[in-house]
């Protein structure tokens, strides 16, 4: 399949031909899909598909994957558009050619004129009627030399019960419109009279040309009109065509072969490595060459072409490269199809010498640049690293100085007042450590210096024999641990512990809430610290 505009084929000696039906016409309807199912299969490749593949034994495998390529959506088909924006700078051979027929009816299907839509068969094609695997394909290129002729071997298989009418075949040239070459109706051949002695039936429904010139060259079409029900009329029609293309000398541009070697070294996707690339052509096949060439290394070894793209056999050559002289050449058991007409000794090889060092160094100097691109690559990838690195060192090292500059904590004991007034604070002011002076011993409030988590813990005890007393812990206005003291006897103080792990921002106030009872001073004690900022 060709992927790019670089493997595509840019000249020809023909333009652009009609195309006919690609497919089998009917008159008789097949099961379609649900509107809003009616979708291809993204993963089936479907326009990578022949039209065939829709109907036959593929016909319940279609309707699954590919319906809206297969013509099965109701009142829907595909749009009838390019997928690329420079089709038409392509050569009509990128339309046509039969190794080019898949990429041109996913990427230029307009311009190409592949937009219809395969219509099914009767009966869903292999169980009624179907054109044998020895058929030429639809839309196939064969090559003929001026004088001799061509065979086109369409053959069909129908199932019992189906009537085969009237056979007609069909040519059209360049700039000309469809015309009737023969047909077979009742059981007997007709050859038009303009054909009259060069067209013969074979097989089934197949025809042999003779005598065939450079005008001649165009597109061949069948069609087998079929009928399963002939007093119903229920009529069916199989059509394929041909490309045959026609040359009176060497399927080049001038009937001549020419090697040239590429200026710059070509890297080979296969191994990987950069070549030093010879073609020989320029070949002016519409489909895939009708032969190949051998190569003749300065050894006097044999060599088969590397590939063959942009209509020239190529070869690639690896360092490190052999100077001498390389020739192409036809090999003498394919000179007949090569419509040299006896001048293959003198058109049919071309010559060139390959200066080894200039070779040599051209490989070099990319291999060269290549490694140059790698080591800046890798440059700058450790660059990055390092960069990211030091980043990730810097940022780790950051918090680890934030953690330990953000410290704070505080540790207090007896009270100011044992009975201050009820819902104030138990100010605890004998400060015993006070790190980032966050607690304040006149007021009683302990103040986040930094966000984070943080504990506090408190103890206090009552100072009479009250029944009940109680200590709150609490965050700005919001009591977060709190505790009650049950008095006992009067020679007996109970005790009473508040402690909680809080989230602070910021300059929220930590603090202690009485209720107005007595507390004992000596038993009281306030502390807290900041756990992780």
């Amino acid at each position: 399949m060709m992927t790019s505009a670089a493997t595509t084929p840019t000249t020809t000696t023909f333009p652009t031909t009609t195309s006919f039906t690609t497919s089998t016409t009917t008159t008789s309807t097949t099961t379609r899909l649900p509107d809003d199912d009616c979708k291809d299969d993204a993963s089936a490749n479907c326009w990578g598909r022949p039209d065939e593949d829709c109907f036959g034994i593929y016909l319940p495998w279609s309707q699954a994957h590919c319906p809206l390529r297969c013509g099965f959506c109701p009142n829907r088909t595909p749009p009838c558009e390019d997928q690329i924006d420079h089709c038409q700078s392509f050569d009509p051979v990128a339309c046509h050619g039969t190794q080019y027929r898949v990429w041109a009816r996913i990427n230029c299907r307009q311009y190409c004129n592949l937009c219809t839509v395969p219509t099914p068969p009767s009966d869903g094609g292999s169980q009624s009627a179907h054109w044998s695997e020895t058929s030429p394909s639809d839309g196939a290129v064969k090559y003929a030399c001026a004088g001799g002729g061509v065979s086109l071997a369409w053959n069909y298989v129908i199932s019992t019960g189906v009537t085969v009418g009237d056979i007609q075949w069909f040519y059209q040239g360049h700039g000309h419109d469809k015309e009737l070459l023969a047909l077979t109706s009742h059981g007997h051949f007709l050859a038009l009279p303009a054909y009259s002695g060069r067209v013969q039936a074979t097989g089934k429904s197949g025809i042999n040309v003779s005598g065939m010139t450079v005008a001649d060259s165009g597109n061949y079409t069948v069609e087998v009109h079929l009928y399963e029900d002939v007093q119903a009329g229920a009529h069916t029609v199989l059509t394929r065509s041909v490309f045959v293309q026609i040359s009176d000398d060497l399927m080049t541009q001038d009937g001549y072969l020419h090697v040239t070697q590429r200026s710059e070294a070509v890297l080979d996707t296969h191994t990987d490595k950069w070549t030093l690339e010879l073609q020989c052509g320029t070949f002016t096949f519409r489909g895939d060459p009708a032969f190949q060439v051998e190569w003749i290394t300065p050894a006097g070894e044999s060599l088969a072409s590397s590939d063959f793209q942009d209509n020239h056999f190529n070869l690639r050559l690896t360092n490190p490269v052999q100077g001498g002289n390389y020739t192409c050449r036809i090999p003498s058991q394919q000179v007949a199809s090569t419509c040299l007409n006896g001048n293959g000794e003198h058109k049919g090889e071309a010559t060139l010498h390959v200066d080894k060092m200039d070779a040599r160094f051209t490989l070099l100097e990319k291999e060269n640049e290549e490694l140059k691109t790698s080591n800046t690559l890798l440059q700058h990838r450790l660059q990055s690293l390092e960069h990211d690195t030091l980043d990730t060192i810097t940022s780790r090292l950051d918090k680890v100085e934030a953690s330990s500059q953000h410290q704070a904590a505080f540790h207090a004991t007896d009270l100011w007042s044992s009975t201050p007034p009820s819902g104030t604070p138990l100010i605890v002011t004998d400060l015993h450590y006070n790190h980032a002076n966050a607690y304040d011993n006149d007021s009683g409030y302990f103040t986040a210096p930094y966000p984070g988590t943080y504990f506090f813990l408190a103890t206090t005890a009552s100072a009479n024999d009250t029944l009940l007393h109680t200590v709150s812990l609490c965050v700005d206005d919001v009591v977060v641990s709190e505790a009650e003291i049950v008095a006992v006897t009067d020679d007996v103080h109970s005790t009473a512990t508040v402690h909680s792990v809080v989230g602070l921002t910021a300059g929220q106030k930590v603090w202690l809430r009485g209720d107005g009872q007595e507390y004992w001073g000596p038993a009281t004690a306030f502390s807290g610290f900041l756990v992780s900022p």
